[in-house]
């Protein structure tokens, strides 16, 4: 509850504000963050091309049942999370009849650590998609690169982008490792948070 509220009242860093400004000129960002400071700063979060906002670890904005994976968002049960009192919610416990006992739990619609996102193949048949339409520029924000899922996209399109004669740039406070050294052009040393 802590995080989410924290996130509620945060505001888009300066970086959020420019992606959004971008416009048409963004095809897509894909995110790694839960935090909703897209959507505040203007872009559409979402799976789809109508979207320019892809979240790859989900969003703390909703919450979702671990028995029949409904999504909803978290205000719906706010004043039972504040009360810490059970919701009455009967959906997920509708598919489990055969166990009377079992009752659907909510957590944050979000990918936990190392796990898989329940929208993989979504996103890698967009990431294809966006792949194939050869964007000219293709920046790395942020990320150290070190989580297995958005490094493997991040070199996906950085190959794609260099493969058609393109720039990448890796803008974060620390040094790209030496395995990208033939993937990314320009590498800028600054904190896309501040």
């Amino acid at each position: 509850m802590f995080l989410r509220d924290l996130a509620a009242k945060s505001k888009p860093t300066l970086t959020h504000q420019w992606l959004a400004s971008l416009g048409d000129k963004l095809l897509r960002l894909y995110t790694q963050n839960i935090d909703m400071l897209e959507d505040k700063a203007g872009l559409k979060t979402g799976l789809g091309r109508q979207f320019n906002c892809v979240q790859l670890h989900g969003t703390i904005a909703n919450l979702q049942c671990n028995l029949c994976k409904e999504v909803y968002p978290w205000e719906t049960f706010r004043d039972d999370i504040n009360l810490s009192r059970d919701s009455l919610y009967t959906r997920g416990t509708d598919r489990s009849k055969a166990r009377e006992a079992s009752v659907g739990l909510f957590r944050p619609d979000m990918v936990m650590l190392d796990g898989p996102s329940p929208d993989e193949v979504g996103i890698a048949e967009l990431a294809r998609n966006d792949c194939a339409s050869e964007p000219q520029v293709f920046l790395i924000l942020g990320t150290s690169l070190k989580a297995d899922g958005p490094k493997t996209l991040a070199r996906q399109f950085a190959r794609r982008v260099r493969a058609c004669g393109c720039m990448v740039a890796y803008v974060n406070q620390t040094k790209p490792s030496r395995a990208w050294k033939d993937l990314i052009d320009y590498w800028v040393e600054w904190n896309c948070d501040e």
